[in-house]
């Protein structure tokens, strides 16, 4: 953060000829900027363009209005915000003893190590030697511009540039730079606590101070005035307006009073025949649910034919599932008599099988017994004839009992296919 002052500050002594320098380059410099800075302060808002010295405006904002504070030093005519200060504001009642940062700059030590011009080196270190009385504590340390020497802190930061300008060499200064500049040897001689011109340095800047007091004074009468008339002329439109709208909203409730009273009589009306047609509706309805309810009779008969005959086919379909089980239960019996029947034609058929060739067995038994015995003498040809015979009469034995096997097999068969 720059801390800078809108007005050069002389450092040398009476002696020095810097005093015809400064004077000079003021003059340059007001006829080099006195129309562009003319200009800008016809520009420049109500409450900047009249002040003439800054001892009734704050030297960091430029501002005039609200509490101004000013320090210790007696030669000090700088005024201050507290806000604009920040961290170097005065604490509790150390008014007197606070010094502002311009005096805070001129009573430094480190004066003699800036780098000054040849010709000005003497009468800078004859001024640091020579510090004037009341001097404080140094809290930032300064810059001196390089055009005409004026003073600036550094402020917090402490980052400002050698080759650093004051406002009014930069052209950034609020005030007329000819009026900044035809003041700054008197300012010069009265901040750094001078004799001799010092005394009509600050009888010339009371003067100048009151003189700009006034034309701020009078400057803020003609605003609060126009303000007043402003003020008055709005509320005049508003208070027209207001009448304006009461008027409207009166005729808004006339018309809707009358719509209402239509509105009225629409719904009386609608009432009356809205009655009619409960009362029809009433009649009708009674129709209907009589109707309703002779249609509800009927279809509870409807319902119980329907439960009886549900009640009947699934008696139906019990009796349909009792028969199919009972069927396919004789089916199985019948299937198990077949298997049965079908193992003791087997086994009979086993035991004639085996009957048979016992049989058999035994006429060729009894055959070879013969005929190691040789023939009976007599009977020779009727026994034989009598064996043949005998032996004729088995095959037809055997024949029939193959045929009724059989026979009984097929009509067992027959049954369990039916």
């Amino acid at each position: 953060m720059y801390i800078v002052y809108s007005i050069p500050l002389c450092i040398c002594p009476p002696t020095c000829e810097c005093s015809a320098e400064v004077i000079s380059i003021s003059e340059e410099l007001s006829q080099e900027h006195s129309d562009g800075a003319h200009a800008e302060a016809e520009a420049e808002p109500a409450g900047l363009e009249e002040i003439l010295y800054p001892s009734v405006v704050c030297g960091i904002c430029g501002e005039g209005e609200g509490d101004l504070i000013r320090c210790g030093n007696e030669g000090c005519t700088y005024v201050w915000h507290l806000d604009c200060l920040g961290t170097w504001a005065p604490e509790g009642d150390m008014l007197e003893d606070w010094l502002c940062p311009v005096c805070t700059g001129f009573m430094t030590k480190d004066l003699a190590d800036f780098e000054l011009p040849k010709e000005h080196s003497e009468s800078a270190d004859a001024e640091a030697e020579a510090e004037p009385a009341g001097q404080g504590e140094i809290l930032f340390p300064s810059v001196v511009c390089g055009i005409c020497y004026c003073l600036g802190s550094e402020g917090p930061g402490g980052d400002m540039p050698e080759d650093w300008s004051c406002p009014v060499c930069t052209g950034s200064l609020s005030l007329p730079p000819s009026l900044s500049l035809s003041l700054s040897l008197p300012l010069s001689l009265s901040l750094t606590n001078r004799t001799g011109p010092a005394q009509s340095a600050r009888v010339l800047i009371d003067l100048l101070a009151e003189e700009a007091q006034e034309r701020v004074r009078d400057r803020e009468i003609k605003r609060l005035t126009s303000e007043r008339d402003q003020a008055r002329a709005q509320a005049e439109s508003t208070v027209a307006r207001l009448t304006r709208e009461r008027d409207d909203a009166l005729a808004e409730a006339e018309d809707a009073r009358a719509e209402a009273d239509r509105l009225t009589r629409l719904w009386s009306r609608d009432l009356h025949t809205t009655h009619t047609d409960c009362q029809e509706l009433m009649a009708s309805f009674d129709e209907v649910r009589s109707g309703l309810n002779e249609d509800k009779t009927a279809l509870q008969k409807e319902l119980d034919l329907m439960r009886e005959k549900v009640c009947i086919e699934r008696e139906r379909a019990d009796i349909e599932r009792r028969e199919r089980e009972l069927s396919s239960k004789a089916l199985e019996a019948q299937t198990a008599v077949a298997a049965q029947a079908v193992a003791a034609r087997d086994r009979l058929l086993s035991l004639l099988r085996g009957q048979r060739e016992r049989e058999k067995a035994r006429g060729v038994l009894s055959e070879s017994d013969r005929s190691r015995e040789g023939p009976i003498p007599g009977r020779g040809e009727g026994e034989r004839g009598e064996g043949e015979r005998g032996g004729e009469r088995e095959g037809e034995r055997e024949r029939e009992s193959d045929n009724y096997t059989e026979e009984m097999s097929q009509k067992k068969w027959t049954e369990i296919e039916e």
